[in-house]
């Protein structure tokens, strides 16, 4: 099983930029079902924080396994930082205990 953790951005053409942060939980055999964390400007949709999903996971008696970063941007400036990077794209691996 599978979480991808994605930060992401959107312009059009006569708006201004939207920032997302979303969760996609692919469980085997099944589609991916995404989750929003958290956007700029804010929105009223539903939000979830990656810790509560990983949470949740737990308690269906998942585990995590791994953490791997897949991409990351340079980022002028971040909390006060000039040129810093930052993941834009994580995925964690869970598995269940093998049955004995």
């Amino acid at each position: 099983m599978s979480v991808v953790w994605r930060y992401s951005t959107a312009k059009k053409a006569d708006e201004k930029r939207m920032w997302r942060q979303e969760l996609t939980i692919t469980r085997p055999d099944q589609d991916g079902e995404t989750r929003l964390v958290w956007t700029s400007p804010s929105t009223d949709e539903t939000k979830t924080s990656t810790l509560d999903v990983l949470n949740e996971l737990g308690d269906e008696g998942w585990e995590l396994i791994t953490e791997t970063v897949l991409d990351s941007e340079i980022f002028t400036r971040l909390h006060g930082w000039e040129s810093v990077g930052s993941p834009v794209l994580t995925k964690y691996l869970l598995k269940r205990p093998a049955a004995t």
